[in-house]
């Protein structure tokens, strides 16, 4: 990044806090009270599927669960945690527009086209799994997008690693591997393809050992919290 890139990125990340702080204090959604309670139960070192039902892949109630270990729990705390996530995630859109363009002003309509996105701030300042999926996602997009024959294979386990836990907290964002494979496998040099893609898969088991885990402890109850509730809570199907 140029220098008045760097400059700008401590107050651009200070904004998009005070911003979506305040989105998120304002906002208004039902579905948040299911995450709480879900976090709560861990809190009480309970196990999703095991002790308690949950529809989502069991990474998020864990972290806000930590995060209330910390400092308390509390609703709004808890919205401050997703504020916190949206604004790094903004954070590292500006550094990434930043180094790809070199230029400032590009990477600062990248921040005000994601921040002024309704379906950023109505869904990603709340307790969902939208702020937390989207950030370890888009870590690990930057990561393999970064790659080169220079790079350390630990990079490329990394990279792994982050999309593993996206999967971790919205299960669905496994379907996108392929792109990932895709895209190392032609951006790699011929002799070290299937080594980097292994490694890359590597991590990726690695970050979804909590889904491992849980399945190994309960198949039954892995996959219908998972995958059978959905398919049967509206006519229209798992797909709609």
């Amino acid at each position: 990044m140029t220098r008045t890139a760097t400059q700008l990125l401590l107050p651009i990340l200070f904004l998009q806090i005070l911003f979506f702080t305040f989105v998120g204090r304002h906002r208004f959604d039902g579905d948040e009270g299911f995450y709480l309670l879900a976090s709560r139960l861990v809190l009480m070192h309970k196990k999703p599927y095991l002790d308690f039902f949950y529809t989502q892949a069991p990474l998020l109630p864990y972290v806000y669960a930590l995060w209330m270990k910390c400092f308390q729990v509390s609703w709004t705390l808890a919205r401050i945690l997703s504020a916190l996530l949206t604004a790094l995630l903004g954070g590292l859109i500006y550094e990434h527009v930043c180094q790809q363009t070199r230029t400032w002003l590009a990477g600062l309509a990248a921040v005000i086209l994601f921040a002024s996105s309704t379906l950023v701030f109505t869904w990603f300042t709340v307790v969902k799994t939208y702020s937390l999926a989207g950030l370890f996602l888009f870590c690990a997009y930057v990561v393999v997008s970064r790659l080169s024959a220079e790079s350390s294979v630990w990079l490329t386990a990394a990279g792994g690693l982050l999309f593993g836990l996206s999967v971790d907290t919205r299960s669905y964002l496994v379907l996108i591997i392929p792109v990932f494979v895709w895209w190392i496998f032609h951006n790699s040099e011929t002799r070290t393809r299937l080594g980097s893609i292994l490694l890359f898969l590597g991590g990726f088991i690695v970050g979804i050992f909590p889904c491992l885990y849980l399945f190994m402890s309960s198949p039954q109850a892995f996959v219908f919290d998972n995958l059978g509730y959905h398919m049967i809570r509206a006519n229209a199907g798992l797909i709609g």
